[in-house]
């Protein structure tokens, strides 16, 4: 196949000229910056160390003890204030090139105020401790904060003075405290025009050397391109070859070898060595790809061991009977893990035998239906998983002495069998039978106990939600008696069958009265909706209307709503005035008690009983007869027509 020919711009020679003539001006250029920058960092560094040590020799001469008494502008005509005044502008006025000296506190507002400040002969300064420093620098801030010795700013800033560079030495009196910092600001003039023609110095050294770096990048892209027509026609021929192949060496016109005979023998070892590994990367390829295949099977028997606990977790929620849960979970573990039986034992009731609960194979369904169990710690692996709480392997059923032979499962050749525990006690066995020896591996034998810890967990929340279902339902039937009883005795108590409500308000019925409205045919149009509490019927409501008007469904659905508010209303009613007469029989037990206490004679004791007894039952006469193995039955005429003793 013939490769396109590609446009050739520049030849050879032209372009390693180029590349030569941009790599020199590059390197050129940047040597002349780097040293630009070695020697503007070299004046500056000579600038900063000046300015410190101007610093330090007048930080020596100042007294801070004495600088201490200058407090505000009524010090100006102070005699400190006026010599130091005079020193410091004979220090500006040495041409040093220092401009401005002075001397800066923090007050408690937390600004820097100026106190010391001489400048040139012109220079008027200000009152001591009146004006702000507006702007402080970092390095400013730096040393008021942690004052360590004289620094020098890094940076040279231009203000109305010109290019300036500051310093700041911190004075402290005798005692150890910070008095003042000292600053002194320079010109820095001189080091911008030093700066400046070093600049134009290196610019003009740089001009200069580009002359010769085109010179020598022609020369020496003409030597480095001249064997290039030698070594073409070989290039050309390697880019013609499809195969590795040896290549012959070329000769010129007098029969000698030309220059591109060591790079066709180069190539040749190279080819012979090519081949070698081309036919050892196949061989890998082919390792690797029989590698690949083996995970790839792997790695999908794994991803659907993960989906069947994610099926199990998700069937584990979702059904709560253990006769749903059980033979979904033989299901699923049967179809993603390939095993083609799968059953759930659970031990009985007493501990003797493992019962088969649920199975996915045909056979395992034919054992469930002639209730198939195994004796717990005497038959087959499934009993000494039951009894041990330890699972078993058997790699071949054959030569395991422990293994059940069952007519029912006559493919089995492998089978595991993996206890089901809540706890320490053990519920039952996850047994798992494959028609292939040795089909479980390590993998499958920790996906699968994985599975059984979350069998053993489903199987003892659907005990406990069918436990808990047996408990609520005995107790919704005590309570449904208990209301249904409470409701029939309380219209014979309170000798009341109901109320009937009227534009006039509310009147209460009579037995008598309900029943002789049940007889009397209504000219009126009468709906009746049961009152329902707690699912028992405990009264109805009947609400007439002319017999030419319709009842809705709206506002049938509003009779109802009306029935459920008067059940619960009703309930509520009836469970506060069962509060309220245990509270005053409470209350009455508690008075009798402590009159009786508040006596010491025993006979007193009796009769204050009786007496309150008798008082409070509202009877003519009450008895105490002791002696009797059982108290004596009331005598009904002693009582009056209303009381019970």
């Amino acid at each position: 196949m013939k490769r396109p020919h590609r446009k050739r711009y520049f030849s050879l020679q032209a372009t390693i000229t180029i590349v030569m003539i941009v790599f020199g001006i590059a390197s050129s250029a940047i040597i002349t910056l780097l040293l630009y920058m070695n020697f503007s960092a070299q004046v500056r560094e000579d600038l900063r160390l000046r300015l410190r040590n101007i610093a330090d020799i007048t930080a020596l001469q100042m007294n801070p003890d004495e600088l201490a008494t200058v407090v505000d502008k009524a010090d100006m005509e102070n005699e400190v204030y006026v010599r130091y005044q005079r020193k410091l502008s004979e220090i500006i006025n040495s041409g040093a090139d220092i401009i401005n000296i002075y001397t800066m506190r923090k007050k408690e507002d937390g600004k820097i105020y100026f106190y010391m400040d001489a400048g040139d002969l012109s220079y008027t300064p200000d009152p001591p401790g009146e004006v702000a420093y507006e702007k402080p620098s970092d390095l400013l801030l730096e040393v008021f904060a942690l004052p360590s010795g004289t620094v020098v700013e890094k940076n040279i800033y231009t203000d109305e003075y010109g290019s300036v560079i500051s310093a700041y030495a911190p004075l402290y009196t005798q005692d150890g405290n910070l008095e003042s910092i000292l600053a002194l600001d320079m010109k820095a003039d001189t080091v911008i025009q030093a700066e400046q023609n070093i600049l134009k110095t290196t610019l003009v050294y740089f001009g200069i050397s580009l002359p010769f770096i085109v010179l020598l990048a022609i020369y020496f892209g003409y030597l480095i391109s001249r064997p290039s027509n030698s070594l073409s026609k070989v290039a050309q021929q390697i880019a013609q070859s499809t195969e590795w192949k040896t290549l012959s060496i070329p000769l010129d016109a007098a029969g000698n070898s030309s220059e591109a005979a060591g790079l066709i023998q180069t190539y040749n070892l190279i080819s012979q060595r090519l081949n070698n590994v081309i036919q050892d990367l196949e061989q890998r390829v082919v390792e690797r790809t029989t590698d690949l295949k083996a995970a790839s099977a792997l790695s999908e028997k794994r991803a659907r061991q993960f989906e069947a606990i994610t099926l199990v977790s998700k069937d584990i929620i979702s059904i709560q009977g253990l006769v749903d849960l059980l033979p979904r979970i033989s299901q699923v573990i049967s179809e993603q893990f390939g095993f083609y039986h799968v059953g759930i034992f659970l031990t009985d009731t007493h501990g003797e035998y493992a019962v088969l609960s649920a199975a996915n194979s045909e056979g395992g369904k034919k054992m469930i239906q002639r209730h198939h169990q195994l004796k717990i710690g005497e038959q087959g692996i499934v009993g000494y998983v039951t009894q041990t709480g330890k699972p078993r392997i058997a790699i071949d059923v054959g030569e395991d002495a422990v293994y059940f032979t069952n007519p029912e499962l006559p493919g089995t050749h492998s089978e595991m069998a993996l206890p089901l525990k809540a706890g320490s006690n053990v519920i039952g066995a996850l047994d798992i039978q494959s028609t292939q020896v040795g089909a479980f591996t390590n993998e499958d034998f920790q996906t699968l106990s994985a599975l059984a810890d979350q069998v053993s967990l489903a199987i003892q929340n659907a005990r406990h939600f069918e436990q808990s279902k047996k408990s609520l339902a005995e107790l919704e039937a005590i309570q449904r008696q208990y209301v249904r009883e409470t409701w029939e005795r309380l219209p014979q108590e309170e000798k009341l069958a109901g109320y009937r409500y009227s534009v006039t308000g509310a009147v209460p019925l009579t037995p008598e009265e309900v029943e002789t409205a049940k007889n009397t045919q209504s000219k009126r149009h009468e709906v009746s909706t049961p009152i329902i509490l707690r699912g028992e019927t405990i009264g109805t409501l009947t609400v007439q209307s002319p017999t030419d008007e319709y009842v809705n469904q709206d506002q049938m659905d509003l009779i109802r709503a009306v029935a459920e508010r008067v059940a619960i209303s009703a309930e509520n009613a009836r469970l506060f005035d069962e509060t309220v007469r245990r509270a005053e029989r409470e209350h009455l037990v508690a008075d009798i008690t402590t009159k009786i206490r508040s006596v010491t004679d025993p006979q007193e004791m009796i009769n204050t009983a009786v007496e309150e007894l008798r008082r409070a039952l509202k009877a003519k006469r009450i008895e105490i007869v002791p002696g009797k193995p059982h108290p004596p039955q009331p005598d009904k005429n002693l009582l009056e027509e209303d009381n019970h003793v």
